[in-house]
């Protein structure tokens, strides 16, 4: 697995991209899907890659007209999240709908001829906030993970931008700017965020 960042004015692109699976990780995936087939064949599981995201004071987290609570259950989402300041109301950040795709052609032929073949990747958040820190798991289905005509390296993409758009201060989540600070040797994972004036 390799993981890539593409850094833009007011979003971090993040690709998670999986080269292939080995034949051990494939075994076994597929033995977890039978199992839930045999359950109920409409089943299907989710391979995924989490992260932990730490909140800043005074936001909420809204996704298709929900709110995300602390301690609640694990909401399981394909939209996107949106980050509220509570004192405006206003989206300040956002965490924009999972994506995932691999590295198959895909022609209007293909769509013609054989529409059955094409299994869909089915990308989902799962998501759980638990003190101040937000645990998202960017999935894929399982189905289409281990279906022979999905071909590696695939990519599952999920993207965190502020919104700069809708308010003239940027968010405060932890970014770098590089022409300020020496990125590459700090060692406590926190880079900082700084705007040049308008």
């Amino acid at each position: 697995m390799d993981l890539k960042y593409h850094v833009y004015a007011s979003e971090v692109k993040q690709e998670f991209v999986l080269d292939k699976l080995s034949s051990e990780l494939r075994d076994s995936l597929q033995g977890q899907l039978d199992e839930v087939k045999t359950v109920d064949s409409e089943g299907d599981l989710f391979f995924g890659l989490q992260e932990v995201i730490t909140l800043p004071e005074g936001v909420e987290l809204w996704t298709n007209g929900q709110q995300i609570v602390e301690g609640g259950n694990t909401l399981v989402t394909d939209s996107r999240i949106a980050i509220i300041s509570t004192q405006t109301g206003v989206e300040i950040a956002y965490i924009a709908a999972p994506y995932a795709y691999d590295n198959s052609p895909t022609t209007a032929q293909t769509l013609e001829e054989k529409p059955e073949q094409l299994l869909e990747p089915g990308t989902k958040f799962f998501i759980t906030l638990e003190s101040g820190n937000l645990f998202v798991t960017t999935a894929v289905s399982m189905n289409w993970l281990l279906d022979d005509s999905t071909s590696f390296p695939v990519v599952i993409d999920p993207n965190i931008g502020t919104n700069t758009y809708q308010t003239d201060s940027p968010g405060t989540f932890k970014t770098c700017v590089t022409n300020d600070l020496d990125c590459h040797t700090i060692t406590t994972g926190e880079h900082y965020y700084s705007v040049p004036s308008r």
